[in-house]
């Protein structure tokens, strides 16, 4: 289903995919101990095989070459900024929390490593910080000089800086679906010829690069597309479609509030101590709160801090 949004037209149904996605993820990172929780590893591990290289190809699909300095402000508003803003309040989370070095968590968030949700962040800025600066250097923009040798030197130091290499192939093919037109097939198709094009690299089977992994993302996508297709067509979907276009707060806000609700951890478990009551609260509070996060972040007009836009 389409609809137009600023006189654009937007794919709803990809809003309902990413809405599935967030909710995917939230409920994987809720997870505590318990015997319930036990036997949910191997759902868990299924889940994280396909939601984030999805959620990477989405922002693929969604990237638009334009103007080096009209792309060049949008990613650093869109992602750039919201890192930042995100990762100094998990850092001072978890040294509240959880007893962390600030010092610590500050170099991991410098460094782009995993800190919360804030890598892929970091990873889809630096991605679209290249693409920008490449799209400057081709054009001849020299305003962008400075851009560029910034990016460039992000792209050449392999370490200390981390940038999840696997997420290139995915945004990448979300690029390539975008100008061919979104269709299902595409994405199975475009899933099977990067698989074998990493299976030519000699890459091995069983990682994000595979063959395995990029045609079982791929048809995961098409499925969750053409599923999304049909929730639109009741009102399950229509709020679905509305919670996708939150999926960047409740991405950086929903490690937080796991940081806070993991001390009534023990409480729950008085209640019930299979895990299963804590997974769900936990999960049903966490979002509620990022996205009354939302709510308050636009209306006291901080939304640029951390990236809404909705």
């Amino acid at each position: 289903m389409m609809r137009k949004i600023n006189k654009v037209e937007r794919d709803l149904s990809l809003d309902v995919v990413k809405a599935i996605l967030i909710i995917l993820a939230v409920l994987g990172h809720a997870m505590r101990s318990g015997t319930w929780s036990n036997e949910m590893d191997s759902v868990v591990s299924f889940v994280y095989h396909f939601h984030m290289p999805l959620f990477v190809l989405i922002s693929g699909y969604f990237f638009k070459l334009e103007a080096p300095f009209i792309m060049m402000r949008k990613i650093c508003l869109r992602y750039w900024i919201p890192y930042i803003s995100g990762g100094l309040l998990f850092v001072v989370g978890l040294w509240v929390f959880k007893g962390v070095s600030i010092g610590e968590s500050l170099v991991n968030l410098l460094c782009g490593y995993r800190l919360g949700a804030m890598w892929f962040l970091f990873t889809i800025a630096s991605i679209q910080s290249v693409l920008c600066a490449a799209y400057a250097f081709f054009t001849r923009n020299r305003e962008l000089g400075v851009f560029i040798a910034i990016s460039l030197f992000f792209v050449a130091i392999e370490m200390p800086i981390r940038v999840e290499s696997w997420s290139v192939a995915y945004f990448l093919c979300g690029m390539l679906m975008k100008r061919c037109g979104l269709n299902c097939g595409y994405g199975v198709g475009f899933g099977v010829l990067g698989g074998f094009i990493y299976y030519a690299a000699e890459l091995p089977w069983y990682t994000e690069l595979s063959v395995i992994s990029m045609c079982f993302v791929a048809c995961i996508g098409a499925f969750l597309k053409w599923s999304a297709g049909r929730l639109l067509q009741c009102s399950l979907g229509g709020w679905l479609a509305w919670l996708g276009r939150w999926t960047l707060i409740i991405l950086i806000f929903h490690p937080l509030f796991n940081l806070v609700l993991s001390h009534l951890a023990p409480v729950f478990s008085l209640i019930d101590n299979t895990g299963l009551l804590f997974w769900f609260s936990e999960t049903v509070l966490g979002i509620a709160g990022c996205l009354l996060t939302g709510v308050f972040l636009k209306w006291f007009k901080l939304g640029v801090l951390f990236g809404v836009r909705v």
